[in-house]
């Protein structure tokens, strides 16, 4: 593992959020879902990886915001709907992601847009993260997509870097 990806933590969608949406079939925000097969291109903010062809995903509005705040944002997401293991914090920088161009946007510890955003291209995501949360007013960076914007994972200093 480079230094790079040790000096990030990946958050993707918490767990009891997936299987609530599983169970459910509603987001917080009045949608009734359902499963839809996919023909190998929905991204699970869950497992981090790309749907096969042919597996099930659920589409739903979601806001990757604990706290009320000018900047925050609700959009579309896909989870597999069926369980998938959770991307690992300490998992490096999503290896299918590594390949895609990303939006980055960083925040700061009041959830505000603290700098500008980046479009990286390919292989370049975890390096301009990295580069991102070397600013001390840079609590967090989003990674968004390329083609849509939509929210894909968060991005925070690992804490295991920051005890080295």
């Amino acid at each position: 593992m480079n230094t790079i990806t040790q000096t990030l933590a990946i958050v993707a969608l918490p767990t009891d959020v997936a299987q609530g949406i599983r169970q459910s079939l509603r987001d917080g925000f009045g949608n009734q879902l359902r499963p839809q097969v996919d023909d190998g291109s929905a991204p699970c903010r869950h497992c981090l990886r790309i749907a096969l062809p042919g597996e099930e995903v659920i589409l739903f509005s979601y806001k990757p915001f604990a706290q009320p705040g000018l900047y925050q944002e609700i959009g579309p997401v896909f989870i597999h709907a069926h369980a998938c293991r959770p991307y690992g914090r300490d998992d490096g920088f999503p290896p299918v992601f590594l390949k895609r161009p990303l939006v980055l946007r960083p925040y700061d510890d009041r959830n505000d847009i603290c700098d500008a955003q980046v479009l990286v291209g390919s292989g370049e995501g975890a390096a301009a993260a990295d580069g991102m949360l070397a600013n001390p007013q840079v609590a967090y960076v989003h990674a968004r997509s390329a083609s849509r914007g939509c929210f894909l994972f968060r991005i925070e200093r690992s804490s295991k870097a920051q005890g080295d």
